[in-house]
């Protein structure tokens, strides 16, 4: 997700290139850190003794040392500006999705997460909020986006759930232990994280924020921050920030025709059926239930949770069965199953949690 060409762009590179902080960087050259972070966002011009101090820091000589003058005091525009620069070293990504994985496969979504990361590429935003509401598998989609775009930042992607968290003031610090960062005492966790994030390339994926909307101006202050540093937050609703991409996740495919010859296509039923094959050991798609899993996913309109809590149930009842008691009454999407979280063991607990 590289900024576009710039001075401060190419600056920033360099200063990677040869693997040095901000901070570092900074104390090279004797000056603040404020004053780094400016020139690599382009809001600071250089002096020439400035100019000539980083050059030295960052290496260049000889002819290109005099280039580099020129494009430092705007004499020369950055687009003729052809100095080699060193490539990044080479570091291997980090992530802590894995252990925030699902147990089950990643059903669906295709076009959902081509969407998104056309938004990250073809867009100038860096913060994109998916929007729904309970079990609509926003969670799910989410890890799977930045899983798959992980290859384009070179500090990492985390995983941060927010959950749990009743206190907006705690945000900062539960970003920091999903770090894995210790704050010194003395440190205000705030501006640790700020200071640590200035010059990171990193996905930050904010889960659940909905009951944090108070705290919602930690997102401005990071975004201002850390210029190479991308959010992807779920939300069941939107957090109302003018930078703020809204992407609303809907329903999964659901066929319109339940009689259809490709009903297996769509990915409500594929689902169904995943999950059914679970409950049940051999459970097929056939003429007899073809017409009840299709009423089902049409019923439940398209939910995974709520497609996957109907088809758990086709260990103990038939489609059919399954499919008239959803009329009658949606407690029947429910589970006792231990390894799901209590807020999604029902269809009524995630809208609950959800509202």
């Amino acid at each position: 997700m590289d900024k576009g060409l710039s001075f401060g762009y190419w600056v920033r590179r360099r200063r990677k290139a040869l693997d040095l902080t901000q901070t570092e960087l900074a104390g090279q050259v004797f000056c603040a850190l404020s004053t780094i972070k400016k020139i690599e966002i382009d809001e600071r011009r250089l002096s020439p003794q400035m100019a000539e101090r980083l050059a030295e820091c960052l290496h260049i000589h000889g002819q290109e040392r005099e280039v580099f003058h020129k494009a430092a005091s705007t004499e020369l525009s950055f687009d003729q500006l052809e100095l080699p620069v060193d490539p990044i070293i080479s570091k291997p990504a980090v992530s802590n999705l894995a252990s925030h994985l699902p147990l089950t496969p990643f059903v669906g979504y295709e076009g959902e997460l081509l969407q998104i990361s056309d938004l990250f590429s073809r867009t100038d935003s860096r913060l994109i909020t998916l929007v729904g509401p309970g079990g609509i598998g926003k969670t799910r989609i989410t890890i799977q986006a930045a899983s798959d775009l992980s290859v384009h930042f070179s500090d990492g992607v985390y995983f941060v759930p927010l959950t749990q968290l009743d206190d907006p003031t705690s945000i900062p610090t539960t970003i920091l232990e999903a770090l894995v960062v210790q704050v010194p005492a003395t440190q205000d966790p705030k501006g640790y994280l700020l200071d640590y994030l200035g010059d990171k390339a990193m996905l930050l994926v904010l889960d659940a924020f909905e009951h944090l909307l108070a705290g919602v101006d930690i997102l401005v202050n990071l975004l201002q921050t850390a210029p190479a540093l991308y959010l992807l937050v779920t939300s069941r609703q939107p957090l109302n920030l003018r930078m703020e991409q809204v992407f609303n996740v809907q329903g999964m495919k659901i066929p319109h025709e339940v009689t259809t010859q490709d009903l297996e296509s769509y990915d409500a039923v594929r689902l169904f059926i995943l999950t059914a094959r679970r409950a049940s050991t051999g459970f097929t798609l056939n003429h007899e239930n073809v017409a009840s899993i299709g009423n089902i996913c049409k019923q439940v309109e398209g939910i995974p949770l709520a497609i996957e809590l109907a088809a758990s149930w086709t260990r103990t009842r038939s489609c059919e069965e399954i499919d008239n008691q959803i009329k009658d009454c949606l407690d029947i999407l429910a589970t006792t199953m231990k390894d799901v979280p209590e807020r999604q063991r029902s269809i009524r607990a995630a809208f609950d949690f959800s509202w």
